[in-house]
């Protein structure tokens, strides 16, 4: 290979790597949206836990309150009684459009349509769903 060669393809993957950063900064997720993602990835594990510490107190006892549990971590669990592993894994993937107010969900087997989420301190959490 010449010299213009090995030149030519060492622009061309420039530009390549390049174009791919701008790529990810372009779809970086800003902060109430990756609350939001971060809510549906803990509800695709089934971890009731972490999905409880990425709510509002308000929301937590909502989510226990609506299935008739003691505890947001319970009511994550009966909420997500019946799921298979598959429909949990389109819940995680379920596509998020919108802003930090309402935020809307695509579909996804939990039926849920709408996520608020808000900054609460320093971190965003996800006060409601419907």
């Amino acid at each position: 290979m010449t010299a213009r060669g090995r030149a030519l393809i060492g622009v061309v993957l420039a530009a390549v790597l390049v174009l791919g950063c701008f790529a990810y900064l372009w779809q970086r997720t800003d902060p109430a949206e990756g609350a939001a993602r971060n809510y549906l990835k803990a509800l695709a594990t089934g971890d009731g836990e972490l999905a409880c510490t990425l709510v509002t107190e308000p929301f937590g006892q909502e989510l226990a309150t609506r299935h008739s549990v003691g505890d947001c971590p319970r009511g994550v669990d009966a909420m997500l009684a019946g799921l298979s592993g598959a429909q949990r894994e389109k819940v995680g993937d379920a596509r998020l459009s919108g802003d930090a107010d309402a935020l809307t969900v695509g579909a996804n087997p939990l039926g849920i349509t709408v996520l608020r989420v808000t900054k609460v301190g320093d971190e965003w959490l996800v006060t409601g769903d419907r």
